[in-house]
């Protein structure tokens, strides 16, 4: 989790900055402050609007989205058209001259303003929602992203969020007293996040399924225990894996470091049908020993006194594609293979050495534990594992990594590997998603930043939330999951004028 806070040792990177931003114009726009350029094609003539609320992003004339805020029910919009030239003001044609035009717009709700045939769109933020900077671009295969800002540290309220290629917010939802986290957009054009209570750091509460138009069309509820927040696994059978959380009281903790009665919480893994009927499970209690916690269970104990000590922490599930899933274990500083024919664990990458752990190749020497506190493992078209290495037991930066397992031989190799000089901690949380064109997508949680690289790791996008704030898992959207008209509309729907 996000709010988890550690001190680690600052390790210097290499990092491409991103290249500056140039336009020709004919035509300047000044909006609060901020110079709107056109194109040369529009016209020759001047022409000036500007409103009484920020706008953000700062305009460029390849924007085509933009957020105001609206927290006074209304924005003043007042334009300089010259004659003969085509401006429309929420649907109306502007007077010629100078003019003011209030409109009464309340948050979620949009206008828009249409010169010389261009139409931008300014849609108003609701109280408390992050106010988002963005630099760069997403990678073109990548067109939107979904990222969940928790309420947590300086968040005073949840949002699942999707953004455009440029980082600007295009739709999104809330739910009030509770937590957003884990927000994707999923077959049929639905988005989907986790609700519901973290105090207890696991958390408890359904994975919410949501029409565009901010309907709910169903909960995925685990059987029994408590509905972890950090991962819902939307598998190609319409299947869903979540976790569940319970406590076993009076746990021998000896193994790990701890006394021998306890109280533990534990995991099981459960794979649910869309009628809600589990239909395989996995409990870790007979595959996975006490002992390979050690390293974490002081930790958790001296973080939560009187609770319940989380020795697993599982923060990731996904399907291989050859009858396994590959978990990752935040308390274990590991990641597994699952057999789901038989329960059995294929191989374990990282953590204390147990009969399954695979030999580390191209990785030796430079840290003490290859991986620590990771999270978001994920199976690549190519069989390759992407692990987002946060390093934070360990004193260290976090890192993007990926790895090819050799089951035969017992080996996985460091093949690729992605730092950012910027980024020196991520205590918890945190994501990295290869691209299909080899471009990554990072979320560097618990630092407010949300980056894109190309695959030679240059820098080509930045998004940065507030100071406090992160981002635990950013998930990227191509072209053919969703539309800006859809999302769009569905915001509009949400938000009808």
């Amino acid at each position: 989790m996000c709010e988890i806070a550690h001190t680690l040792l600052k390790l210097q990177y290499s990092q491409r900055v991103l290249s500056p931003f140039s336009s020709s114009c004919r035509i300047t726009i000044a909006l609060a402050g901020v110079v709107f350029a056109l194109p040369a094609s529009a016209s020759a003539a001047d022409f000036s609007v500007s409103l009484n609320t920020k706008l953000a992003p700062a305009y460029e004339a390849a924007i085509t989205d933009y957020t105001t805020t609206c927290s006074a029910g209304s924005v003043s919009v007042t334009t300089d058209v010259p004659s003969g030239l085509s401006v429309k003001v929420d649907g109306k044609a502007a007077k010629t001259g100078k003019s003011t035009v209030k409109l009464k717009l309340k948050a979620g709700q949009r206008f828009q303003i249409v010169v010389a045939g261009q139409v931008k769109s300014i849609r108003c933020t609701p109280k408390g929602f992050p106010v988002m900077t963005a630099t760069g671009t997403l990678p073109a295969v990548s067109p939107f992203m979904a990222i969940s800002i928790p309420n947590i540290g300086a968040a005073k309220y949840p949002y699942a969020i999707i953004t455009d290629a440029r980082g600007v917010p295009v739709w999104w939802k809330t739910a009030p007293g509770k937590t957003v986290m884990d927000t994707k957009v999923l077959p049929g054009g639905l988005v989907g996040f986790w609700t519901g209570d973290l105090s207890g750091d696991t958390g408890d509460g359904p994975f919410s399924i949501y029409r565009l138009n901010g309907t709910l069309a169903r909960d995925v509820n685990v059987a029994q225990g408590e509905g972890d927040a950090h991962e819902a696994y939307f598998a190609g059978s319409g299947n869903v894996y979540r976790i569940s959380d319970y406590v076993e009281q009076h746990a021998d903790t000896t193994p790990a470091g701890g006394p021998a009665d306890n109280s533990v919480k534990r995991s099981v893994i459960q794979e649910i049908d869309p009628s809600g009927k589990v239909v395989w499970s996995w409990d870790p209690k007979d595959h996975i020993a006490m002992s390979e916690s050690r390293n974490w269970a002081s930790l958790i104990s001296g973080m939560t006194p009187g609770k319940a000590i989380d020795l697993m922490h599982f923060n990731s599930i996904e399907e291989d594609g050859s009858g396994g899933l590959i978990l990752s274990a935040r308390h274990l500083d590991a990641v597994y293979r699952i057999n789901k024919a038989d329960g059995s664990i294929t191989w374990k990458l990282g953590g204390t050495q147990t009969d399954k752990s695979l030999t580390i190749l191209g990785d030796g020497g430079k840290f003490l534990v290859n991986l620590s506190g990771q999270h978001d493992a994920r199976v690549q078209p190519d069989g390759t594992v992407t692990i987002y290495d946060n390093g934070s037991m360990w004193g260290r930066a976090p890192r993007a990594t990926r790895w090819q397992v050799n089951v035969n031989a017992q080996t996985a190799t460091l093949v690729e590997e992605v730092t950012d000089r910027e980024m020196t901690s991520s205590a918890a949380g945190g994501s990295a998603r290869r691209l299909s064109d080899g471009s990554w997508l990072i979320a560097w949680c618990n630092r407010p930043n949300v980056r894109a690289y190309a695959p030679d790791h240059g820098l080509v996008f930045d998004l940065r939330l507030p100071t406090g704030y992160g981002a635990y898992r950013a998930a990227p959207v191509s072209a053919s999951q969703m539309t800006r008209f859809a999302l769009v509309a569905g915001m509009d729907a949400q938000y009808r004028r």
